[in-house]
């Protein structure tokens, strides 16, 4: 059941919690109970006891096990969802079909005609807001290198580098199609479309892989991926980029430590030398969250991440009847970015067009 929303309203949006997983307890729904624009309703897990342990943090909203006996019985606005990825399109449409916007987590297919279904869903009623998260654009370092490519002196984005290198993946395709579609998203949102790739793969057995991918963007720019499930989570660096515009370069790591290598201050000729000009360097700008008081919600992991943002640009949406956040052209571009990556590799590194 569904009510319409007042996008002009001040109210909280009644929103279900379909999934009580632990990502989804310790990332989402700690993001959603600190939000004063989300009121939880309702939630929903297959465990009984997780569904149960949920609905307390939320004043003992109603619990469910089954997510169509929650669409029935439950007078909603929204859902978010966070649930296994083989079930997030089935999911997604049950919520269009109720009536309710959807955020969901990424992935929100993993396959070409779960694309399509979903697509059919969101047509028949182009109302809903249907949002994935690709929270790592709303990192707040990852907005800041938004800023920083878009000035001059940063010169034209020329060279895009992302590692994305955790634990035991169940095989390549969960690899690509569910955890490294962050950073094929991250790449398309900063540089723009990918033009086409080419992959080649080391595979020690399955669900540890390492591989390597060359792209090149619509704009001329070009770029490589690492992409690996023979790493650790744990480990300083699992996660970092590389940006390069024509006269300098910023980092990231973790999406915690963003380093800009500013442009030289000033280069004069040396006709001695065998460079054509000496540099005199800037210093270098860095940036990296204070956690020795860690109350601050602006240091929370779940901020620092962009999960939090991410949530509270998903209600701005709902209330204003914008489309702001990514979604379901979003999460095809990424999907289709996965499939070609595994395509080049079956085809030994063959180039794919996108």
């Amino acid at each position: 059941m569904s009510k319409s929303i007042n996008t002009q309203s001040v109210e909280p949006v009644r929103t279900v919690l379909i999934g009580c997983g632990e990502h989804a307890t310790v990332v989402i729904h700690t993001s959603a109970s600190l939000m004063p624009g989300i009121e939880v309703v309702a939630v929903c897990d297959l465990d009984a006891q997780r569904a149960a342990s949920a609905s307390r943090r939320f004043g003992s909203c109603p619990h469910f096990t089954d997510p169509a006996a929650l669409l029935e019985k439950v007078d909603a606005e929204a859902a978010i969802i966070v649930a296994p990825p083989f079930v997030h399109a089935k999911l997604t449409r049950q919520c269009i079909e109720a009536g309710l916007h959807v955020f969901i987590e990424k992935p929100m297919f993993v396959t070409p005609d779960e694309v399509v279904a979903v697509e059919k869903a969101a047509a028949a009623r182009p109302d809903l807001n249907v949002s994935v998260t690709f929270n790592k654009r709303y990192s707040p370092y990852v907005q800041e290198i938004k800023s920083i490519i878009g000035r001059e002196d940063f010169g034209q984005p020329s060279y895009f580098f992302a590692k994305f290198a955790g634990g035991y993946r169940n095989g390549a395709t969960d690899l690509l199609r569910v955890g490294a579609i962050h950073y094929f998203d991250l790449a398309r949102y900063l540089f723009g479309p990918l033009a086409r790739l080419s992959a080649i793969s080391y595979e020690k057995q399955p669900g540890q892989a390492h591989i390597a991918v060359n792209v090149a963007f619509e704009s001329g720019a070009v770029g490589n991926f690492f992409l690996s499930s023979l790493g650790l989570w744990s480990a300083k660096g699992a996660e970092s980029m590389e940006i390069r515009g024509d006269r300098n370069f910023i980092t990231l790591v973790n999406l915690r430590e963003l380093t800009w290598q500013k442009p030289p201050l000033s280069v004069r000729g040396n006709a001695s030398s065998h460079q054509s000009g000496v540099e005199i360097p800037a210093p270098a700008q860095y940036h990296e969250p204070n956690y020795s008081n860690i109350s601050l919600l602006e240091y929370q992991s779940f901020h620092q991440n962009g999960y939090f943002p991410r949530l509270e640009a998903f209600v701005a949406d709902i209330r204003a009847g914008t489309r702001e956040g990514p979604g379901i052209d979003a999460s095809r571009c990424a999907l289709e970015a996965a499939m070609a990556v595994e395509q080049s590799i079956n085809n030994n590194g063959a180039y794919v067009d996108l």
